[in-house]
């Protein structure tokens, strides 16, 4: 878990590069901070995931509606990279054919490192939805941690591997997702994604438009809901109840993934309830 000092410097950079983006491209460019250091399942070690909201596109690059153009500095991620070496940040490292463009950076004043894209908002919806997860189902969170220290320790954390002869295994959001699956079809959370009316795509909300080189713009479906008269199915009480412990569920998800997960016939969606 994150101590309160570190905590406080990932809010001195955060605070620190947002003036930058101010000063640089204008007061209606908003940063936010998504994925576990959002959610509540950090740790000392993990790196900050920033996104500048563009308030012009706020639904992604919609397909066949004009908007202006970013300010040239802005739109351009090697642009932004300059501006944050200008500003004393190191190990400056802009990706731009990833398939989320971002810049890697390093503040000295505080230490902390982390990523930042440009209005990829995906992550941000993401991670309210699994904060409100974490909310219905509080364990939720201490389950997510023993997950990736476990895959941590056996080098199954490493999506990007940085040295000779590691290989590429789960991201801690792969191994979330297939914890909220794990809990769904045990019946111990519900499925935040269901009982919703019909997608629509020509809507002004509740959606975001997914835009990748070489395959065209997605509309991608962004809402869930909160079912305030939810209660876990009674067959979960052992994994529910005030005599479940972490150890528990860490174990049952073992089983789960190990054992019970039917992989030739059945694929993991937390939109469709495991």
């Amino acid at each position: 878990v994150a101590t309160p000092a570190t905590l406080q410097k990932r809010s001195h950079t955060v605070q620190k590069i947002q003036n930058i983006i101010h000063k640089r491209y204008g007061r209606k460019y908003q940063l936010e901070v998504f994925g576990s250091t959002r959610y509540g399942v950090d740790t000392e070690s993990s790196d900050l995931d920033l996104v500048i909201i563009d308030p012009d596109r706020i639904l992604g690059i919609e397909p066949h509606i004009f908007r202006p153009k970013f300010p040239g500095e802005y739109r351009s991620l090697t642009r932004l990279a300059d501006v944050l070496r200008r500003e004393q940040f190191t190990n400056i490292q802009a990706i731009p054919f990833a398939s989320v463009p971002i810049v890697k950076f390093h503040d000295p004043d505080t230490g902390i490192q982390g990523d930042i894209n440009i209005n990829h908002q995906l992550g941000l919806f993401n991670t309210h939805l699994l904060a409100a997860y974490c909310n219905i189902y509080p364990n939720l969170r201490v389950l997510i941690r023993a997950v990736k220290t476990w895959a941590k320790s056996h080098g199954l954390n490493e999506p990007s591997p940085k040295g000779a002869g590691e290989q590429t295994s789960f991201s801690s959001y792969a191994l979330t997702l297939m914890i909220v699956v794990f809990l769904q079809v045990k019946g111990v959370i519900p499925n935040l994604q269901s009982g919703l009316p019909p997608f629509d795509p020509t809507a002004s909300t509740g959606l975001f438009w997914l835009s990748k080189k070489g395959e065209g713009k997605t509309a991608c479906d962004v809402r869930f809901r909160i079912p305030h008269d939810w209660v876990p199915s009674p067959s979960t009480r052992s994994l529910t109840g005030d005599e479940a412990s972490v150890g528990d569920l860490l174990v049952e998800w073992f089983r789960f993934w190990g054992w019970e997960a039917d992989y030739g016939r059945t694929q993991a969606s937390i939109k469709h309830g495991g």
